[in-house]
């Protein structure tokens, strides 16, 4: 016999690390989530300001306002993350921010309209930057890699 026919089959870094077909997807989702939050919150971030300003005739103090609004809702999404974690669970309040977070961008794609995009700045930051992206993230692959490193403890 040859030494290929005796060789088992490679064991996936997953399987050493005994991660199920439920972690993986989870993982594979919020790497997801984090990509298509990363699309939705550049162009808030980068661009938002400039485009009030050039193109929707906005004074300066006005796009430095909604810009500001970003991270008022940034502030008060991090102090929420974790009551929404605890009253709906993990997992639910991360779709459910990134849904909302989903929302804010749409806001801007279907109105000019200063109080709907304002609203848009503050549901993006509370959303997608504090409540969504970062901190209900990190307690779901802080979770993931407690389970996989030490399943006996949890």
């Amino acid at each position: 016999m040859t030494s290929a026919a005796k060789a088992e089959p490679q064991a996936s870094p997953a399987d050493l690390l005994g991660v199920d077909k439920k972690e993986r997807w989870t993982v594979f989702f919020l790497g997801l989530a984090y990509f298509l939050a990363a699309i939705g919150i550049t162009p808030h971030t980068l661009f938002l300001t400039d485009y009030f300003h050039q193109d929707l005739k906005m004074t300066a103090e006005k796009s430095s306002f909604l810009f500001a609004l970003i991270g008022l809702g940034s502030l008060c999404g991090a102090v929420a993350s974790g009551v929404f974690a605890r009253l709906i669970g993990t997992s639910a309040s991360l779709l459910a921010n990134y849904l909302l977070g989903a929302s804010a961008v749409a806001i801007v794609l279907l109105t000019d309209d200063l109080s709907w995009i304002s609203l848009s700045a503050f549901i993006l930051g509370f959303f997608l930057l504090a409540c969504g992206a970062l901190s209900i993230s990190v307690l779901l692959s802080l979770g993931l890699i407690a389970l996989a490193n030490e399943p006996e403890r949890i």
